[in-house]
């Protein structure tokens, strides 16, 4: 910048009048200041909008502040004490905003005046860019939050003014003692320290000095004589000495020494004639304020001398307006004036017409308040602490007096009219702690001008009382326990008397209302201490206290009981402790719940749990109380004139009579078995060719063997599914009969499914014999013989083959298809023993009774239980043992009579015509011609087998020398069954598929040549063609003890694992394996133990909606495959068997037979 500029930019800076100044000048005043002991508001009371007022308008050009050369220092000091950069930009850029001369004082282009006070929002700190501003004279940072040492103002030697008080600035004062230009310095309430002899020197212009509430110390003697000091403030600090030292300080307005070590006699004051405040409290200062005080310190308005060693002498012959004139507030509290109040206001202070506070609290003294009225202190006197002394009476308040404290006086009575006059008139009384030597004071008082509060709030617990208090809104402050015992005050609870006069009520007592109530005795059984307040102080030996009646009892809490000597929680024992004060040994069972043989608990019972009911009964003993119609242990019996049907008990109707027709009942019953077995052997003596060969086949013909095909496996899967529901656990699984007859569990489906296990235990509800015989005998006799009668009607069926050469077998592998599952599910449930509750927990030694008879004990040593024993365990063995045993026999005759079908093997060619010639896999020749048996027969198998799965439509057939030969006739074509597959794959699956039918029909001729020699081939030929391959019958043997291993393990505790196992693997097999002739129940098979897997789930967590979409679900798959896919190549190979075979004799004369190779459907 060009230096002709500089003048332009300066010119209206060296004209107007300084802010510092208005500093000065409001501490330069000696008439009415601020009030005593408000520095700030002294020093600080002009805000910086009100120091802007004061400077006049410059002339000229308005100074640009950021082209001066300390902007950059400024702004950066500005900025480390936490000005926001906005506002930055704000004071030094906008030349229309006042802040510029408020907060920044520029002269010539120096910052003379820096006022931030007030600002709390400033956080930072002082930084010795501060060293830079050498023409500073006026700092303010009063009431703002930033810090830094107060060595950063050791070089601003023009600085007059300091003004830090209430912010964080800290350091040692002595860094002040080269500022000679000082005028003003505040410290107040900051962490500055140091010896005040060495902070400053010889300052003439030094007026004010404010160190208080700071850690600044030393002697008074070392302080500078300030000629012109006028406000000395070092309240709260470390300074001590004479005060004599300060006497030479004449023109000193104000001093504030409270609080420290300073000493010596405070006739120092009298070398001040224009002090206006002095306080000395809480100093070691003595001396007597007496006569030589007569004519002095005409200005003194406020003096304080409390808990100082000055004695105050009476003054009797005074000039009438000579001492002390202006005084308006005089506090000696705590000091030995110890002189009557007579002496202090009419000797010594009578002629005070200023003296507006008095406060002379804990001061010695004694006597009567007196009257006042003539005196000039009567018409100037506000407020009187009297607080703490002796008084005895108050004959009259001074006439303008609006606040009097007497607290701490005891016995004091006052004038008639005194106490109703000052609350009418509306003066404070303070008379907290004072007793009255005439209570009828106070009686009068309560009757006539005072209301008793609402509540108590006053509460001494170490003496039992409990006071209210005067009601709000009179201006009268009372100590209730003093004031007015006996009208305000009454015992509390657990203590006994009047007033404040209390004593505790006794042990083993209580006493729960305030007042005059007699203590009264603790319940049975319990003990209180002294003082207790109510009954629930009293603590039973057992339990809780419970009111019945109207009474207060001992006992144990809802929902327990009493065991001994402590209570326990009757939900783990069972119990049903509604009401408080139950014992283990007599509360009712739980719903649903019942005592065995147990004295302190309830057993859960199984399913439907309504059959034990005990609420609101007691029980006897181990005898359960049961719901009506049902007995025994757990309630798991029927009661007389009671059956049962299915897990509940039904009353019996008078008109459920059997009388005849229950016997043709069971003619009818005889004779449709009759029937059926005569059905059944003439089926089977039937050929299987003849009956194809009747009609042609129609899909719908396919359709129906499929679906008969399908309806064991659908049956079987069935009575798993009833097996399963055993996992329901505590799920209700049956359903009453009678008039509960609806919807009466979540699984009331079950029973229904379970008579499909075609067991004789559906017999006993179904001819109603429970109900004309007795009921127990007749669930007994079906128990036991529900196992046998199997068993019995498979031997039945082996004495058909004295009929009949295969006949018996046949009957007997049907009957075991049909009844396996329903006897081994009775024989498990006759051998089982109840040994756990519904819940699972164990039940007492000696309970475990048998399921299917409940009234027999498992640990019975009876004749009638080994007998029971003896049928269970004979039929266990022959279902567990004795059938898988027989069929493994049957597994094994197969295996070696078609020992021949898996020596040979078959090859085709097929270029135009299909030739096939059959080999043997190891022999002395590949010549066809040396095979053995009927290799016509074994040709044309194979030949019908590559038919079925290479070509569709008219096909012929021929027999040459070596090989059997199919020509497709006009119209044929091949199978478009393998299309979708990929090259490579389609040819090894059609060479499978080939291999596995040719071994199917191969096998089917072999069985057909044995069977009129072997008895039991011939029996179970339809069991062995059900199958791809007879080996497959394994699959038969598995399913018979995955049946058993089903109803074993659905009782044990890990019932949900074990049953998942088991079907998941029988899914997993069915898929692989793939074991049937028909690939529509391979799927099937599959789906049905996924399906009895995820129906284990459903009964396991009470999943009602589950269950029966897993039993409905093969259902829906068997129907869609049977409409979808009725027939297949296999079925069609069969087929095709079945019309060539008995032209065999036709073929070997070399003429030529035509067959339709067409797989059917409905689409």
């Amino acid at each position: 910048m060009p230096r002709w500029l500089w003048p332009l930019l300066c010119f209206g800076c060296v004209t107007a009048e300084r802010p510092a100044r208005s500093y000065s000048a409001a501490l330069e005043t000696d008439g009415e200041g601020p009030p005593f002991g408000s520095p700030d508001d002294a020093v600080a009371a002009d805000s910086p909008e009100d120091l802007a007022a004061e400077v006049p308008e410059l002339p000229g050009e308005t100074l640009n502040a950021s082209a001066c050369p300390q902007a950059p220092v400024l702004r950066s000091l500005l900025k480390q004490m936490g000005m926001a950069e906005d506002e930055l930009k704000t004071i030094f850029e906008d030349p229309d905003d006042p802040r510029k001369r408020t907060v920044i004082t520029w002269i010539d282009c120096n910052v003379e005046a820096i006022v931030l006070k007030r600002r709390e929002d400033l956080r930072g700190v002082l930084s010795d860019d501060l060293l830079k501003l050498q023409d500073l004279k006026l700092l303010d940072l009063s009431n703002t939050g930033i810090g830094g040492n107060v060595a950063t103002l050791r070089k601003a030697r023009k600085l007059k003014d300091v003004w830090l008080q209430a912010s964080r600035v800290f350091g040692d004062l002595a860094v002040l003692q080269n500022l000679t230009n000082l005028q003003q310095v505040s410290f107040r309430g900051s962490e500055i320290h140091g010896d005040l002899s060495a902070a400053f020197s010889n300052l003439p212009e030094f007026k004010f000095l404010d160190l208080s509430e700071t850690k600044v110390g030393g002697n008074l003697a070392g302080l500078p004589q300030f000629p012109e000091l006028r406000r000395l403030y070092l309240k709260n600090t470390q300074v001590f000495g004479n005060l004599k030292t300060l006497s030479n300080i004449a023109n000193i307005t104000a001093l504030d020494l409270s609080n420290t070590s300073v000493s010596g006699d405070i006739s120092a004051i009298l070398k001040w004639p224009m002090v206006l405040e002095v306080d000395l409290s809480r100093t070691k200062v003595t001396g007597r304020l007496g006569r030589s005080w007569a004519k002095c310190c005409k200005r003194l308005h406020t003096l304080r001398l409390a808990n100082t060693q000055v004695k105050f002498v009476p003054l009797r012959h005074v000039p009438s307006p000579s001492w002390m004139p202006a005084l308006s507030v005089l506090e000696l509290s705590g000091s030995p004036l110890n002189c009557s109040i007579a002496d202090l206001l009419v000797r010594a202070l009578r002629l005070c017409r200023s003296l507006g506070n008095l406060k002379v609290a804990r001061c010695g003294l004694h006597g009567r308040l007196p009257r006042l009225g003539r005196f000039a202190v009567a018409r100037a006197l506000a407020s009187l602490d009297l607080e703490g002394n002796r008084l005895t009476a108050v004959t009259a308040l001074p006439l303008i007096c609006q606040t009097v404290i007497l607290a701490d006086n005891q016995n004091l009575t006052f004038n008639p009219g005194v106490l109703k006059n000052a609350l009418a008139n509306g003066v404070f009384l303070d008379l907290q702690n004072v007793t009255f030597a005439k209570p009828a004071e106070v009686t009068d008082l309560l009757d006539t001008t005072l209301e008793i509060g609402k509540y108590r709030t006053l509460v001494n617990e170490e003496l039992g009382f409990a006071c209210f208090d005067i009601a709000s809104g009179v201006s009268l402050r009372v100590s209730p326990e003093k004031f007015a015992p006996e009208r305000l005050c009454s015992c509390m609870p657990g203590w006994i008397g009047s007033g404040t006069s209390c004593r505790k009520c006794p042990r083993n007592s209580f006493k729960e209302d305030y007042g005059l109530g007699a203590c009264l005795p603790c319940p049975l059984n319990s003990s209180s201490p002294a003082a207790a307040r109510s009954h629930d102080s009293c603590q039973c030996d057992v339990g809780v206290l419970f009111e019945q009646n109207g009474t207060w009892r001992c006992g144990c809490p809802k929902d327990y009981a009493r065991l001994g000597k402590s209570c326990v929680k009757c939900d783990e024992l069972h119990l049903d402790c509604t009401y408080a004060g139950s014992e283990a040994f007599s509360a009712s069972a739980l719903p649903g719940f019942a005592r065995l043989g147990h004295p302190t608990r309830a057993f859960q019972c199984l399913p439907p749990e309504l059959r034990c009911n005990a609420t609101g009964h007691k029980a006897d003993g181990p005898t359960a109380v049961c719901l009506k119609g049902y007995s025994g242990p757990l309630c798991m019996d029927c009661a007389a004139t009671y059956y049962a049907t299915g897990s509940r008990c039904a009353p019996c109707l008078a008109e459920a009579a059997v009388g005849w027709s229950a016997w043709l009942v069971a003619v009818v019953v005889v004779a449709v078995a009759m029937v059926a077995a005569w059905w059944f052997s003439r089926r089977s003596a039937t050929p299987a060719a003849s009956l194809s060969l009747s009609t042609s086949p129609t899909s719908f013909s396919v359709f129906k063997e499929l679906i008969s095909a399908q309806g064991p496996m659908l049956l079987q899967m069935c009575q798993l599914w009833a097996v399963l529901a055993a996992l329901s656990g505590s799920k209700t699984v049956g359903h009453a009969g009678g008039e509960s007859d609806v919807d009466a569990g979540e699984f009331w489906e079950v029973p229904y499914v379970q008579a499909l296990q075609l067991s004789v235990t559906n017999l006993k509800s179904a001819l109603n014999l429970q109900c004309n015989y007795d009921g127990a005998a007749v669930r007994f006799a079906l128990a036991l013989a529900a196992p046998v009668i199997p068993l019995l009607l498979l031997l039945c069926c082996l004495v058909c083959e004295f009929w009949r050469h295969g006949l018996g077998i046949n009957l007997g592998l049907q009957a075991i298809t049909l009844l396996y599952i329903g006897g081994a599910r009775s024989c498990s449930d006759l051998l089982s023993c109840q040994e756990t509750d519904g819940a699972g927990d164990a039940l007492p030694p000696g309970f475990a009774f048998r399921q299917a008879m409940p009234y027999f004990w498992c640990n019975d040593e009876s004749q009638v239980k080994r007998y029971v024993d003896l049928v269970g365990y004979v039929s266990a063995l022959c279902y567990a043992l004795v059938i898988p045993c027989c069929l493994l026999y049957l597994y094994a005759r197969q295996h070696i009579a078609l020992q021949s079908s898996r020596m040979i093997g078959a090859a085709a060619a097929h270029s135009g015509d299909l030739r096939v010639c059959l080999y043997q896999v190891r022999g002395s020749s590949v010549d066809p011609q040396d095979l053995c048996g009927d290799s016509d027969r074994r040709h044309l198998a194979a030949l019908t087998a590559y038919v079925a799965v290479l070509l569709r439509g008219r096909v012929e057939l021929r027999l040459e020398a070596k090989e059997a030969l199919a020509r497709p006739l006009e119209g044929a074509s091949h199978s478009d069954l393998w299309d979708f597959l990929a090259s490579d794959v389609k040819e090894r699956s059609i060479t499978l598929k080939c291999r596995s039918i040719t071994e199917m029909l191969t096998e089917r001729c072999i069985l057909q040549e044995v069977e009129q020699s072997d008895r039991v081939l011939s029996g179970a030929k339809n069991l062995l063609l059900k199958y791809t391959l007879c080996g497959n019958l394994w699959m038969e043997i598995v399913q018979k003890l995955v049946a058993v291993g089903l109803v074993s393990v659905v009782g044990s505790l890990d019932a949900l694992q074990l049953s998942l196992a088991i079907t998941l693997a029988m899914a997993a097999i069915s898929g692989m394996v793939q074991p049937y002739l028909l690939p529509q129940l391979n799927t099937l098979q599959c789906c049905c133990f996924l399906c009895l897997a995820l129906a284990a789930l459903s009964f396991d967590f009470g999943w009602p909606f589950l269950s029966r979409s897993a039993l409905l679900l093969p259902f829906v798959v068997s129907a869609l495959l049977a409409l979808a896919t009725p027939d297949s190549a296999e079925r069609l190979a069969v087929r095709l068997w079945q019309e060539v075979e008995p032209k065999l004799g036709q073929l070997q004369k070399g003429q030529s037979v035509e067959i339709n190779a067409e797989i059917l459907s409905f689409f």
